[in-house]
């Protein structure tokens, strides 16, 4: 799979002449193999943890990706199926992230 991915990202970046972004490297890596985990990415795609961390959330944020998995130790992620909903339910858990945040250092927050 290895030299798969890297074989197709060598191509795409010789035919455009650019160099193929992270985002698209893991997005092709979803459409051959259906799913893609943080694992996936530093193994298959020679990306570092965080690297592959924030670009998964880049792609989820967006709605183009959503999680389908999720355990203590590995988390799957697949295409989106609803991209609007998926970018909703995003901002939802960083709002409520926020506001507990907020609330822990003392200030009352006012819901809507």
């Amino acid at each position: 799979m290895k030299t798969q991915a890297s074989n197709k990202a060598n191509q795409l970046q010789e035919l455009t002449g650019k160099k193929v972004s992270d985002k698209q490297r893991i997005l092709y890596f979803i459409n051959k193999h259906y799913y893609i985990s943080i694992a996936d990415c530093i193994k298959y795609l020679k990306m570092k943890h965080q690297t592959a961390s924030a670009r998964l959330s880049d792609l989820n944020d967006e709605g183009i990706i959503e999680l389908i998995e999720s355990s203590l130790y590995s988390s799957f992620y697949t295409l989106s199926k609803n991209p609007e909903k998926v970018k909703e339910q995003r901002e939802r858990i960083k709002i409520d992230g926020l506001i507990k945040k907020l609330e822990s250092y003392g200030y009352e927050v006012i819901k809507k």
